[in-house]
């Protein structure tokens, strides 16, 4: 434990635009930070068993934690899986010593939020919406002539209600407005993908609206629970869905639900689009290619330990060799990327791309973006969170600037 190196999970590369040839940031460049920070309430006592107890709780990860919003230094934090009290207590005064001003949504039914700070020496807030995908989704249905919410919905709906934060940020350098929102939205072990989905839509129509149109700069990201292969990133990326993706979501459905609440696609089918025509992930736009992964984690740790009381004296075996993802072809060299089906969670080592920056490119442009770290630096602690990486996520940054 004393040898070990604290600032791995500094040691990422920067990653530019082609169209920045000099490689040095815009003058009047800004960037942002999205992080799921795991919160307690999603982490029962027997789960990531490899993690020392000793940096289990959010507290004892703290330090670690901000060192890594310290080193990074981002003019915006999107952070997710923010533990209410731990918010309260530790995260909120260690930010707001440092310059920042934030805004916290905690969910109706649960301890643990979403939160989005900014710099105030380089954004002022000018407007502010607290809501959740409940509400959200909720608003838009009420218009559907026909459509029973409690009838129609999946028990999920109000089970795990997810908040969002929205903000219009005015930049003092310019003078020009930023709109932003966050969202953690709903896993439910991929069971309810097909409301999820109709979360994302709802709250891209919904920061477009508070943007005040499609063509005013606007930023969402957090953690979609959703790979670059599922529906709802495509729904993101092209504004609608394909045939593919809609039996996608009738085959989950068949497998999960009750026959009585048919699949919301086929429902509400109108619900599943977006008017963010030019938005694009950036990622994708400064690499060729979403990152390898974003979250890297084995809560059961089934192949590891056979409990957690043998978490101290069983060895730790390699992180098995992960399918590639054919899929996607680029001239650029492409890292070896993860690609899972949700039947399949649980029952192995989970590592896929879940959390993204999308951006309205009309008005905005990415620079630059954090190259994802090198797995190799997590395969020695076995997955995350451990004694230095604070989360099972990792952690996601990008360089903008106003057109």
């Amino acid at each position: 434990m004393e040898n070990i190196d604290r600032t791995i999970s500094l040691q990422r590369k920067w990653l530019t635009s082609e169209l920045n040839s000099s490689g040095k940031p815009h003058q009047e460049s800004f960037t942002v930070v999205t992080y799921n920070i795991l919160a307690d309430g999603y982490t029962p006592e027997h789960f990531f068993p490899y993690c020392p107890r000793e940096y289990f709780k959010e507290f004892q990860r703290f330090p670690q934690l901000m060192r890594e919003l310290d080193h990074h230094d981002a003019d915006i934090l999107c952070l997710q899986e923010v533990g209410e009290e731990f918010h309260r207590i530790h995260l909120e005064p260690m930010l707001r010593n440092r310059g920042y001003q934030g805004l916290y949504n905690k969910s109706p039914s649960r301890a643990i939020g979403v939160a989005i700070y900014f710099r105030t020496s380089r954004f002022e807030l000018k407007k502010e919406e607290l809501t959740d995908g409940f509400k959200v989704v909720e608003k838009e249905l009420a218009s559907c002539t026909d459509f029973d919410v409690d009838a129609s919905l999946p028990a999920a709906h109000k089970e795990f209600i997810m908040p969002m934060v929205f903000c219009k940020l005015r930049c003092r350098k310019t003078g020009k407005f930023l709109n932003i929102g966050t969202f953690h939205l709903i896993f439910d072990w991929y069971k309810s993908i097909d409301l999820s989905t109709l979360q994302l839509s709802s709250a891209m129509r919904y920061i477009v609206e508070f943007a005040g149109g499609a063509d005013q700069p606007h930023i969402m990201c957090g953690d979609m629970n959703q790979e670059p292969h599922f529906p709802g990133y495509q729904l993101m990326q092209n504004g609608c869905l394909t045939d593919e993706d809609k039996d996608f979501f009738r085959r989950r459905v068949d497998q999960n639900r009750d026959k009585k609440k048919p699949c919301l696609v086929d429902q509400v089918p109108d619900l599943f689009s977006h008017e963010s025509k030019h938005l694009k992930s950036a990622y994708k736009e400064i690499a060729g290619f979403e990152a390898p992964f974003t979250c890297h984690e084995d809560y059961q740790a089934l192949n590891v330990f056979p409990s957690a009381r043998d978490a101290e004296k069983s060895p730790i075996p390699p992180t098995k060799q992960a399918k590639m993802d054919d899929s996607a072809k680029t001239e650029k060299l492409r890292p070896k990327s993860y690609r899972t089906e949700p039947e399949n969670y649980g029952k192995e080592m989970f590592i896929a791309t879940l959390d993204y920056l999308w951006y309205g490119s009309d008005r905005i442009q990415c620079d630059g973006v954090l190259e994802m770290i090198d797995e190799s630096k997590i395969e020695q602690f076995h997955s995350n969170p451990n004694i230095v990486f604070p989360s099972d996520h990792l952690l996601m940054k990008a360089e903008f600037h106003f057109l």
